[in-house]
């Protein structure tokens, strides 16, 4: 297993001088390790985080504390351990074929790139057939800071069959971990969290996409067209002039049961910053003009660009 020489405050010694003497160290960690595994625990000294704001985006307002991302520094041996299990987590959940169809995140050969080739590929088909298509990208605001941590340990079980000593180590892992804020060297107070998955851990994205992959299930229910990439969801639907106000009805429907899931689930979602993007074929003039697409209790207007990866034009 390849690990990246970085080093972390919390890293009694530097990677590079771990690294340089891992043939007299090994024997230690591989028997914390074990321990750690075998008995369902994981090191309390190895929870600890240290957050540091990282901009969503330069071009941001930076006395705005929403648009930055608390990335979670941790130290190196906390997560070669998260990529262990990581690691044999991912392999359970392949075997087992219990990874979302939709999901396009943290896992090998899934990727932004090849989210957005279905969605595209699906909305040119449908223009090929003389359809219009309606793609709602949805967005959650704070989704890994939000998690419920029981929620996510009895989906772990009952959805994933996970229990044991593997549903008490993630219990575990999970549970009690201080976090201090550092800014410009300068460290807060120790706080525990209460919820969400540490942003910038090994282990915290592939729990996220498993906590929220009944999602798909919802999205499923309604025959709705859909793709997502870690807590952004991508809706869309087709239609023509004879069922123009049904589909988007039916859209809308969806979208209301996606959004009472979101907040049942302890998620939040955030309609401001969801888009609405309406395609067609340059050649034909739109058979169904379309309205606003509500989503939770907003209008969202149509709009003629959107950025996914790269623009996408409405004309195809």
């Amino acid at each position: 297993m390849v690990s990246k020489p970085k080093s972390c405050q919390l890293d009694p010694i530097p990677t590079w001088l771990l690294k340089s003497c891992i043939d007299v160290l090994l024997p230690t960690i591989t028997t914390i390790i074990n321990a750690s595994l075998e008995q369902g625990v994981f090191p309390t000294k190895w929870k600890e985080s240290l957050l540091r704001p990282l901009i969503k985006k330069m071009s941001l307002d930076r006395d705005e504390f929403n648009n930055f991302r608390p990335i979670s520094n941790l130290a190196f041996l906390s997560k070669t351990l998260e990529k262990i299990v990581a690691s044999q987590l991912d392999t359970y959940l392949t075997n087992h074929q219990l990874y979302a169809k939709m999901q396009s995140a943290y896992r090998i050969h899934h990727s932004t790139e090849t989210a957005l080739l279905r969605v595209v590929n699906d909305v040119m088909r449908g223009i090929d057939d003389q359809q219009e298509c309606v793609l709602v990208l949805l967005d959650l605001s704070s989704a890994f800071d939000t998690i419920d941590h029981d929620i996510l340990l009895d989906r772990l079980c009952n959805r994933y069959g996970l229990s044991g000593v593997v549903l008490d180590w993630l219990k575990s892992y999970l549970c009690d971990r201080p976090q201090r804020v550092v800014v410009d060297n300068v460290s807060s107070r120790p706080c525990f969290a209460s919820c969400g998955v540490p942003q910038g851990s090994v282990l915290g994205p592939l729990l996220f996409s498993l906590y929220i992959a009944p999602l798909e299930d919802v999205i499923m229910s309604h025959g709705i067209d859909a793709m997502m990439y870690a807590d952004d969801s991508q809706l869309y639907i087709f239609l023509n002039r004879n069922n123009c106000i049904i589909a988007t009805e039916k859209l809308e429907a969806c979208i209301d049961d996606v959004m009472n899931w979101i907040t049942c689930n302890m998620l939040m979602g955030n309609p401001s910053k969801t888009e609405v993007i309406h395609f067609y074929s340059r050649y034909m003039k739109p058979d169904c003009p379309l309205r606003p697409i509500k989503v939770g209790g907003h209008d969202v207007q149509p709009v003629n660009k959107i950025l996914v990866v790269k623009s996408i034009e409405t004309h195809v």
